[in-house]
């Protein structure tokens, strides 16, 4: 029984001696449990808004759904999200429109320069042709040729893009 109290002192003795390093320890640890608590709340909230932000990408996902503590960053996330959509949305449609307009365009350009090329082509295999005849397909290749100057000048009205300094080459 004696050795029992005496080691009972002994280890009371052991942390009285060292006291300062067992504060010292007790105080990094809650210092340590005090800091996580502060840091972890935050950094689960960071880790939503960062995997909110990934689902922006993807225009079929759902709205964003953020825990209730951030609602205002849940609005604005959402906002975003919608902008993005509208201007997807936007630019598809735009993009279709420049290409309806480019097939319309060529159409367009194709049917006198077909006719330019036809008459031409009759003048020149024709070599017997009369004089008259041959004036009236030249005028008609040269109406059809006006035309087809008409509607380039037409597209360059209706682009957005300056034209002002672009030259075309002569032939």
């Amino acid at each position: 029984r004696q050795m029992c109290i005496r080691d009972r002192y002994y280890v009371l003795r052991f942390i009285r001696d060292y006291i300062l390093f067992f504060l010292g320890l007790a105080l990094l640890g809650g210092w340590t449990v005090i800091t996580y608590a502060f840091l972890s709340k935050p950094l689960r909230y960071l880790d939503e808004v960062v995997s909110a932000a990934e689902s922006l990408v993807r225009p079929d996902s759902a709205p964003v759904s953020l825990s209730p503590e951030m609602l205002d960053t849940q609005n604005e996330l959402n906002l975003v999200r919608e902008r993005a959509l509208r201007d997807a949305a936007a630019a598809r449609e735009a993009e279709q429109r420049k290409n309806d307009l480019i097939v319309y365009l060529a159409h367009d350009l194709k049917t006198p320069l077909t006719s330019v090329i036809g008459y031409l082509s009759l003048i020149q295999d024709e070599p017997e042709i009369s004089p008259a005849l041959r004036e009236k397909y030249m005028g008609v290749a040269l109406d059809k040729a006006l035309r087809l100057e008409e509607l380039i000048n037409e597209f360059f009205d209706i682009t957005p893009v300056s034209y002002k300094h672009l030259t075309l080459p002569t032939t």
